[in-house]
């Protein structure tokens, strides 16, 4: 399986790619020692293939555009692509047009609605 490790500083994002958890979370643990001085800089892990569910019991918070993301394996915050027309995880850049983000967030409903009351017009 494929893993990401983004480090994000103000101004650049680096990527660095691996094909096993346990070199990506090395990686991910090595880049924060490093970083750890400064605040600006995050360091993400994130699945390239694999979609995670949610951990039983979770709920989403009340905010608007947090979701479950399945590839960072946590709620995110997702932003407004105003090109697609969908909403995207603010990190590892996926939309709301996902199937697993519309399955684990229940989103599916939420368009076929609106598609309904768009016909009616």
């Amino acid at each position: 399986m494929k893993w990401m490790v983004l480090l994000r500083a103000p101004g650049q994002d680096k990527k660095v790619y691996r094909y096993s958890l346990k070199e990506a979370k090395e990686l991910a643990i090595k880049a924060k020692k490093k970083y750890k001085h400064r605040d600006d800089v995050m360091v993400y892990l994130i699945s390239c293939q694999k979609a995670f569910a949610p951990p039983e019991g979770w709920t989403r918070r009340r905010i608007k555009r947090s979701y479950w993301c399945p590839y960072c394996a946590t709620e995110r915050k997702f932003y407004r692509n105003n090109v697609w027309g969908t909403d995207q995880c603010g990190v590892c850049g996926i939309t709301t047009s996902d199937f697993w983000v519309r399955t684990y967030n229940h989103l599916w409903n939420k368009d076929s609605t609106s598609k309904k009351k768009r016909a009616k017009r």
